[in-house]
């Protein structure tokens, strides 16, 4: 079983880092479109010869409604890129326990419970996302999204 464990890890980590391919292009936007971009900064000499800077103030300064941004964002990169293929993975894994259990019914009955644990785990995940963005929308953030 303990080979078993190490397979089944070393699998989850060499496709989790397939999918963390795409993560660099999802994070050139950012997490919020806001506090990015500040005024020129500009020296001026007044006439006793003392420099002064003035401006490198925040242009787009962030709101409150971009916290709720920051949380769809946060929601469905979490769904996208960690929940589903864990549970893809997981549910491939316990197929293959079923597939090669040979009879033996405390294995295959292992696999069912298994099988079973994910879909009822991607459906509380589900219910989650459904409950935040819900949430969202009644709170007034018309940005709402699935994908990236």
């Amino acid at each position: 079983m303990k080979k078993f464990t190490k397979f089944t890890i070393l699998a989850l980590f060499i496709i989790m880092t397939m999918f963390t391919q795409h993560m660099p292009v999802y994070a050139q936007s950012g997490l919020v479109p806001c506090g990015t971009e500040k005024e020129e900064i500009k020296t001026t000499i007044d006439a006793n010869g003392v420099p002064t800077d003035t401006g490198g103030d925040i242009i787009n300064p962030c709101q409150f409604e971009h916290l709720f941004e920051l949380v769809n964002k946060v929601i469905n990169y979490v769904f996208t890129f960690l929940v589903v293929p864990i549970a893809a993975i997981i549910f491939a894994i316990s197929g293959f326990k079923l597939l090669f259990s040979g009879g033996n019914s405390s294995k295959m009955a292992e696999a069912k419970k298994s099988m079973i644990n994910v879909a009822i785990g991607l459906a509380v995940a589900a219910g989650a996302w459904l409950i935040i963005h819900t949430l969202l929308n009644i709170l007034g953030y018309t940005g709402l999204s699935f994908g990236l």
